[in-house]
């Protein structure tokens, strides 16, 4: 490709994605309501955040585990600044939210060089467990300082006025998201992510063949923790009030389950699975209170489901032709059928619009990628050993919440315990969790990244270009 179509291609990339920002701001976001907006706001965050903590785990090959705490930072830097020094009528708040971005990136990158000096001497688990020290740390001093607000919290409010400071332009967040994963698919696309590669993947080769592991490993991290960074600057302008609950060990958790369920080391895995895995549990808010008995007897009924299968997937053949192969693809058809069924029913429901949005996007996803593509066979076999683990699950439940319901002590222990709706994303994104590293233990994209040629390579239409590398 020469040099003017290069820029050719990359002003046209920047045409697009201008023009795009602006539907979003004057058609799009006026035409939703406040819940949708909102869903898609913190959405677009989680994907930036599940994309910036991609470029240490995934791409670098370092275990962060204490990723909100540069969210964190970044969100109470820019926050105290605000306080202290901006003023009503004397900046155009989208300006200096702008530079209150800045702030946040920089205060996270001076905390992320300071993490990933340990990177040098640690690895692995011993990595990760001080970056979770890391973030607990950075809690217990905020709760310790009344400055910041401590325990109770921290209205974000200009200089001159007490009211919460809320700037929140949709187009900032869509500009954010863009841009995270702009830098790091460019990064990758280049010479300059080879080395990033080199350490994920062999370091001690890296280093043999003269890779500065030290410098990539910081790097990561640093540029990492600038993106938290950022996040958290616009999470604290949109909110006008954070506390501590809203950064803690679970939002590290999160954000780590995004990245490895998207694809550890794929940009557009952890981007996709940011967005939706943040958008989807959102909707169990609107469902009704779930039993104790449910709660309990679903989860024994996925443990025993889990070690069953474990045990017999050795001697299930799904990638080879044969009777064993068709038989699984009869179920995986039944699930492909079930998940269109449920894209039609969704838009019956009393959800948000991007619920509904969300559920058909998948379910229509879903469908080509089991039905159209090149490997339809054994993908439509491995969708059938899952849809029958499902139905496994479902049909030992109810036995399971009659002999907790029977027995005296569960009875007794469970009879007034139920749970709300919204807060089972935790146990759901746990499960998500177990189900695709039983079945895909690379995550659903692996490292593979979007590319048109990429989709015609997975369609088995001619292509001119290997896949990306990531």
């Amino acid at each position: 490709m020469t040099t003017a179509r290069i820029w050719l291609v990359r002003l046209l990339s920047l045409g697009a994605v201008i023009l795009f920002l602006w539907l979003l701001q004057t058609k799009i976001s006026p035409a939703l309501g406040f819940l949708d907006n909102r869903l898609i706001q913190i959405g677009l965050l989680y994907a930036t955040l599940a994309v910036s903590l991609n470029l240490i785990n995934g791409i670098t090959g370092q275990f962060s585990i204490g990723h909100a705490a540069f969210y964190q930072i970044g969100a109470y830097t820019s926050a105290i600044v605000s306080i202290h020094y901006y003023r009503t009528g004397t900046i155009e708040p989208w300006v200096w939210l702008l530079l209150m971005i800045i702030v946040g990136a920089v205060a996270a990158a001076m905390a992320g060089f300071v993490v990933g000096l340990p990177s040098l001497r640690l690895r692995g688990d011993y990595l990760a467990v001080v970056t979770l020290g890391f973030g607990e740390i950075v809690r217990i001093i905020i709760q310790a300082q009344e400055s910041l607000g401590g325990s109770y919290g921290l209205t974000v409010s200009a200089s001159n006025s007490d009211a919460p400071l809320k700037i929140a332009p949709m187009w900032m967040f869509a500009a954010l998201a863009i841009f995270v994963i702009a830098v790091c698919r460019n990064l990758l696309k280049t010479a300059h992510g080879l080395p990033f590669l080199a350490v994920r993947e062999d370091e001690l080769a890296a280093s043999a063949m003269g890779v500065n592991t030290t410098l990539t490993k910081v790097t990561a991290f640093v540029l990492g923790a600038a993106f938290a960074g950022m996040a958290g600057a616009l999470f604290s302008h949109y909110e006008g009030f954070i506390t501590l609950k809203q950064f803690d060990m679970n939002q590290s958790f999160l954000i780590l389950a995004m990245v490895v369920i998207g694809g550890t080391g794929s940009i557009t895995g952890a981007a996709l699975a940011g967005f939706f895995l943040y958008l989807l549990p959102e909707s169990l808010r609107d469902l009704p209170d779930v039993s104790g008995y449910a709660v309990f007897g679903f989860a024994i009924s996925v443990v025993i489901v889990l070690i069953v299968s474990s045990k017999t997937r050795r001697y299930v053949r799904l990638t080879s032709p044969g009777a064993g192969q068709t038989l699984f693809m009869i179920f995986g058809l039944v699930g492909v059928l079930g998940a269109l069924f449920m894209g039609f029913w969704i838009w019956s429901q009393e959800v948000p619009r991007m619920t509904q949005f969300s559920v058909s996007v998948l379910a229509v996803g879903l469908a080509c990628a089991m039905l159209f593509t090149r490997k339809r066979m054994p993908n439509l076999a491995g969708l059938g050993w899952i849809v029958l683990c499902f139905g496994a699950i479902i049909a030992l439940t109810y036995p399971a919440i009659q002999g907790l319901q029977s027995n005296a002590f569960t009875s007794n222990l469970l009879g007034e315990i139920s749970y709300r709706a919204g807060n089972l994303r935790f146990p759901l994104f746990s499960a998500t969790l177990v189900v695709v590293m039983l079945t895909r233990p690379q995550g659903l994209l692996g490292h593979h990244e979007f590319s048109w040629d990429w989709v015609k390579k997975l369609f088995g239409l001619p292509h001119k270009s290997k896949e990306l590398a990531g």
